[in-house]
């Protein structure tokens, strides 16, 4: 049998992640994007998604816990980004809204 082999791959954040994460955040190209407040809901919604982590909670649609994604192409990690569902019952539709933050310029289209 033939195993598929994916160039990139996307996992949760994980706090030993903290540091690359904040660096990345703090490069000029996308600190002009995210600075002051929305910096710092951020990364605190980070550090919520590490506790939630750590106390072994499981993400579903009620959870008001935004996940925070790393994407590697190989085993390098070159994107961090959290995706936000929101949940329209009454409407029953699904909307979300991606915020991604590339680790190297060269990866920007």
């Amino acid at each position: 049998m033939n195993k598929l082999s994916f160039r990139f791959t996307f996992k949760h954040a994980i706090e030993s992640q903290r540091e690359l994460i904040h660096q990345w955040l703090k490069q000029d190209y996308i600190s002009e994007w995210i600075h002051g407040q929305g910096l710092q809901n951020t990364l605190s919604g980070l550090e919520k998604f590490f506790q939630y982590q750590i106390e072994n909670k499981n993400l579903d649609r009620q959870s008001e816990i935004t996940p925070h994604w790393i994407g590697y192409d190989g085993d390098k990690p070159f994107v961090y980004f959290q995706i936000s569902l929101k949940f329209l019952l009454i409407q029953k539709k699904v909307t979300q809204k991606p915020r991604m933050f590339i680790r190297k310029r060269a990866f920007v289209l």
